[in-house]
């Protein structure tokens, strides 16, 4: 893993994130706001997020999207402060 891919797995594993965050793996992370879930997944260059509607301990995917690594940390911001408020 990059420098850029480390540092946003060591961000996910240490910000007060609102719902429940679980490392899968060393690139790749669930964070669950309570219905709606994003599959964090990290290589070299990008970060695909997935996202998922949990109905009655079903998911079901609704779309992803591409991040350039460099976006991330302050995407993942972003979502925390938007659930905090």
């Amino acid at each position: 893993m990059t420098d850029k891919a480390l540092e946003i797995m060591e961000y996910i594993k240490s910000a007060n994130l609102k719902g429940k965050v679980e490392i899968i793996g060393e690139d790749t992370a669930l964070w669950d706001l309570d219905g709606v879930c994003l599959k964090v997944l990290i290589d070299d260059r990008e970060t695909t997020i997935l996202y998922y509607s949990r109905h009655k301990s079903m998911f079901f995917e609704i779309g992803h999207c591409h991040y350039d690594n460099s976006d991330v940390i302050n995407l993942m911001k972003d979502i925390k402060f938007e659930t905090d408020n």
